[in-house]
């Protein structure tokens, strides 16, 4: 089960979950796009106790949950400062 179905089965929006755990609504958006992967032990026992379940099925849940992908534009800036670095490399040797 992943941290969004057990916000679902709970019955619980993100929104409501922030107000009831005093967790940031940004948080556990992060925690259901599988951006954060350890929370701290006090974010899981009050995610649990607005759940009302235990930080330890918190804890699967985010584990279980897939990590987003990297966006198209996140992917194309890291290969052109790939390729950036790789240029220079070669000049380099070219030079040497």
């Amino acid at each position: 089960m992943t941290f969004r179905q057990l916000l679902h089965a709970a019955g619980m929006t993100g929104y409501r979950l922030a107000k009831l755990s005093g967790v940031e609504q940004t948080t556990i958006s992060q925690l259901e796009l599988g951006k954060v992967r350890d929370p701290r032990w006090s974010t899981l026992a009050a995610l649990a106790l607005a759940l009302n379940t235990t930080p330890g099925l918190v804890a699967k849940a985010i584990n279980e949950t897939p990590k987003r992908p990297a966006s198209k534009q996140k992917v194309v800036a890291a290969a052109k400062r790939m390729i950036k670095r790789h240029k220079k490399s070669l000049e380099k040797l070219g030079g040497a």
